[in-house]
């Protein structure tokens, strides 16, 4: 068990990745991954933490993206959902951080959350496609 822990962890920098193994797990993906997010959380100390449903919540929209990867296994079909997570998690995820108190509540400050996440999310798409 600690080795799918570890596994779906390091997923939170690799959404891409968390797609590919939803659409092995088929049924069991949501509780699979919401599981695995929860002990890892506990293991490290962490659990539970403000902005908790902003790491969550897309992470369990990627496992639902993931598990139409079932009825279409191709190359397109998995690069397209390898990006599509990496994007939902970059959205949701960034929102999040901007509605805690790091920026301006404005459009501005919106603008800027995500301006500063940019490098982060460009290592993620290098990582989801590459795996």
């Amino acid at each position: 068990m600690p080795a799918i822990i570890r596994a779906v962890r390091t997923t939170e920098r690799q959404p891409g990745r968390l797609a590919a193994a939803a659409a092995a797990l088929r049924r069991a993906a949501m509780p699979a991954v919401a599981a695995c997010l929860a002990l890892g959380d506990l293991a490290v100390g962490v659990f539970p933490y403000d902005g908790m449903a902003w790491v969550y919540a897309p992470m369990l929209a990627i496992a639902l993206l993931g598990r139409t990867l079932v009825a279409r296994r191709t190359v397109r079909a998995t690069i397209a959902a390898a990006l599509a997570s990496g994007l939902v998690f970059f959205v949701v995820s960034n929102f999040g951080v901007w509605l805690g108190t790091l920026y301006p509540h404005s459009a501005s400050g919106l603008a800027d959350c995500y301006v500063a996440a940019l490098p982060f999310y460009r290592n993620q798409i290098v990582g989801d496609l590459v795996f």
